[in-house]
């Protein structure tokens, strides 16, 4: 079972990498999401953005990654899995990251995933996402992507992937999206 491995998310603690140690924790949490758990999630992350105000780095866009990945652990973490989501404000910007578990299949996905995306600029990256929504059909191993184009678009592609092994064929996958300040 997922939820049983020796690298489990109380053995691997937080703070996640690279968010600076002068952040502040404006949401955390660590157990399984599912639609009330995402929609109380994205409520607070809300209430703390628009408590800090909009001076304080591109509001919308921490909410939507937010919402991304939310909707990631929702749809794609093992349903006997822990989750763990945290968002941080700092000066430079906003840290938002997630974590669930993955198989070597999904690890081997995402990194092709990742991998394809990363190089490309903003207009290509739209174009993909135009591209994937606009097809017929989705992969076996769960959407088109469309979520990580989105992180990687409202991030200007700021954000980095990690893997930790957990048990034979299982990883823990962190997701770390960080919106800068005088981001665009």
């Amino acid at each position: 079972m997922y939820g049983t491995s020796p690298a489990s998310f109380d053995t691997i603690t937080w703070p996640l990498e690279p968010i600076p140690a002068s952040g502040t924790i404006e949401c955390q949490f660590s157990g399984c999401v599912d639609e009330v758990v995402s929609d109380v999630l994205v409520q607070a992350v809300e209430h703390r953005v628009e408590a800090l105000g909009l001076a304080h780095a591109k509001p919308k866009r921490v909410v939507r990654v937010a919402i991304e990945l939310l909707q990631n652990l929702h749809h794609h973490a093992p349903a006997d899995g822990v989750c763990g989501f945290r968002v941080v404000s700092t000066r430079q910007g906003w840290w938002v990251a997630s974590r669930n578990e993955v198989t070597d299949e999904g690890k081997r996905n995402l990194e092709a995933r990742y991998g394809e995306l990363k190089g490309m600029d903003m207009e290509a990256l739209r174009a993909r996402q135009r591209e994937v929504l606009n097809a017929p059909e989705r992969s076996a191993h769960g959407g088109g992507g469309v979520g990580l184009i989105e992180i990687m678009r409202r991030t200007n592609r700021n954000l980095s992937l990690t893997f930790i092994p957990a048990a034979p064929g299982r990883w823990i996958f962190e997701l770390t999206a960080h919106i800068a300040a005088d981001h665009d």
